[in-house]
Parts: structure tokens; sequence; C-alpha cells
């Protein structure tokens, strides 16, 4: 089974699946959305101040083993 790689410019295809609408939102994030009362416009419009804190390349979905 293929690895999924990481892109090498993640916000740009962060910023470009949400122009084109290739996103799926999750039951979490829904209701996240409804109880913090945000509207997908308002979203939307936040992802133009998307950066990264911090990164884990090579972690899969998981926290990061302790050290």
């Amino acid at each position: 089974m293929p690895t999924a790689q990481v892109p090498d410019e993640p916000l740009v295809f962060i910023r470009n699946c949400l122009s084109v609408g290739r996103v799926r939102w999750t039951y979490h994030l829904t209701m996240r959305v409804q109880q913090r009362k945000l509207s997908g416009e308002m979203l939307m419009k936040a992802v133009a101040t998307l950066e990264i804190v911090e990164a884990y390349p090579h972690d899969k979905y998981l926290d990061s083993p302790s050290v």
C-alpha cells in the first residue's frame, strides 16, 4: 500500500483544496462549528491566515511517541 506524502507546499495545497471545495467536513467539525456559532463562510475567510505552528511529517494520525 503506498503511503501518503506531505505536499512540498502544504498550505498552498490546503488553500487549493478549500477553494475548489475538495474538503470533507467531519461530524466532529460540524458539531464544533455549530457550538461556536461559526459559519462556513467564516471558516473559508480564515484560510487566508493559515500557518503551520509545528510539523511532524513522520507521524501518522496519532500523537508523537514520548521521548
